[in-house]
């Protein structure tokens, strides 16, 4: 039996899918930041409400930043990143939250034209000066996603996320691996070794069919990737589902069935 916990990235205003991911066997579940940020106390609180009566707590969060809030480019506006991150986090903390994916392909995309040298200089600064200093004030954890190369233009590899969490040396600011992205981009799965214990959230799904969450006869190699896990001693033992269902409640139990295997 695995020793990993796993998790069901879905939207938290969709009850009836927290209810059938918990029926499913989902060890908690993982909304989306930007989607709480903008809510009000009022539905945050109903969903603090909801999760406790069905026991899924709500540890991780993905989807940090909306497109129409950039992190590059010529129209930063670090005060409105400061004020949607804080709001943002302080909601996310109230639920329990742990970890806050930072993906947001749209968000820290590098304009046309722009210097990309610059642009990376905004990213780290962003992740240093207005992005740690929440995450430290509602005591979480923001954790670089990788995307692939067609989603994202500014880190697409695992090796460039790692660099930005070196250069910014805070421990807020941490790595995330997300199988589908990693494979989509062909990186060896020996670069975890590198990155040890910056790892401290992981994504997972099929990369040979398109997405799908992971099934034990999808003809996709799991197990290298669960054991390199546990050698570089990945302590979050976090892993979530974020990927494509052709019945939601079917796959999610026989997905999660089959990873516990692992």
């Amino acid at each position: 039996m695995s020793d990993m916990r796993f998790g069901i990235c879905m939207s938290y205003q969709d009850r009836q899918r927290q209810l059938e991911g918990k029926q499913a066997g989902a060890d908690y579940c993982e909304p989306t930041f930007r989607t709480l940020a903008a809510d009000s106390k009022e539905n945050i609180q109903q969903y603090l409400e909801l999760i406790r009566e069905i026991d899924m707590p709500c540890e991780t969060a993905n989807g940090m930043f909306p497109n129409e809030i950039p992190l590059v480019g010529p129209n930063v506006d670090y005060g409105r990143i400061d004020e949607f991150v804080d709001r943002g986090g302080e909601y996310f903390a109230s639920l329990g939250g742990k970890i806050v994916v930072f993906g947001s392909g749209g968000a820290r995309r590098c304009p046309d034209g722009f210097p990309k040298e610059k642009a990376y200089e905004q990213l780290n600064f962003a992740c240093a000066e207005h992005i740690a200093p929440w995450m430290k004030k509602h005591g979480l954890i923001c954790v670089i996603e990788p995307l692939r190369t067609q989603e994202c233009n500014m880190v697409y590899n695992s090796k460039i996320a790692f660099e930005i969490c070196k250069a910014v040396n805070k421990p807020e600011i941490q790595l995330l691996i997300d199988l589908f992205h990693f494979r989509s981009e062909n990186e060896p799965l020996e670069l975890l070794k590198e990155y040890g214990s910056f790892v401290k959230h992981v994504h997972i799904a099929s990369v040979k069919n398109d997405r799908l969450v992971p099934q034990a006869d999808d003809g996709e190699d799991y197990s290298d990737f669960f054991a390199m896990l546990r050698a570089i001693g990945y302590a979050e033992k976090r892993i979530s589902l974020e990927g494509r269902y052709k019945d939601f409640a079917a796959d999610a139990k026989s997905s999660l069935a089959y990873l516990k295997t692992l």
